[in-house]
């Protein structure tokens, strides 16, 4: 994986469709546990997020 992510023209493509496996992996086993994924954007400000019961 590390070697074919250095070729510049497929490195997006190829992360991208890893993101995509993981999530659909993901998705499958959280739904197979009666469990709900939830999915955030990536530029979702977590780290910024203040828990009300703190």
């Amino acid at each position: 994986m590390k070697n074919l992510l250095k070729n510049q023209k497929l490195a997006k493509n190829i992360a991208d469709a890893s993101w995509f496996s993981l999530i659909q992996k993901l998705e499958y086993k959280a739904k197979a546990q009666g469990k709900h994924l939830v999915k955030i954007d990536q530029w979702f400000a977590s780290s910024k997020t203040i828990r009300s019961d703190d």
